[in-house]
């Protein structure tokens, strides 16, 4: 059972591309990019649930935005998370990773 306390539309209105809520009043800047984002992966690695293969391919694919389009994030900050390397690292990238790839982007572009 997933954990409660942590909000995925949040993480969305961040860039992660899954579907949540639009109107959430939360500053989008680069560290609470970085700040959600480790939520969300702990949160997954803590509290499996029928939707964590679902919400892993969003994070991997949220990452390989960042990795692609903002490359010096990527390295000064993710890459330094070795928790969110190890597991959220797509070991083959998919159609379907390129296609979540571009719906992140469309987000991280308005703010980073």
């Amino acid at each position: 059972m997933s954990d409660s306390k942590f909000d995925w539309d949040v993480l969305a209105s961040l860039g992660l591309p899954i579907t949540g809520k639009n109107n959430l009043n939360i500053e989008k800047n680069e560290d609470n990019l970085i700040h959600y984002l480790k939520m969300g992966c702990q949160n997954l690695l803590d509290f499996p649930d029928e939707n964590s293969p679902r919400m892993k391919e969003s994070i991997e694919s949220l990452l390989l935005a960042i990795k692609g389009h903002y490359p010096t994030i990527y390295k000064s900050k993710i890459s330094k998370i070795k928790f969110i390397i190890e597991n959220f690292t797509p070991k083959q990238i998919t159609g379907r990773h390129l296609k979540l790839r571009r719906i992140a982007l469309s987000t991280l572009g308005k703010y980073l």
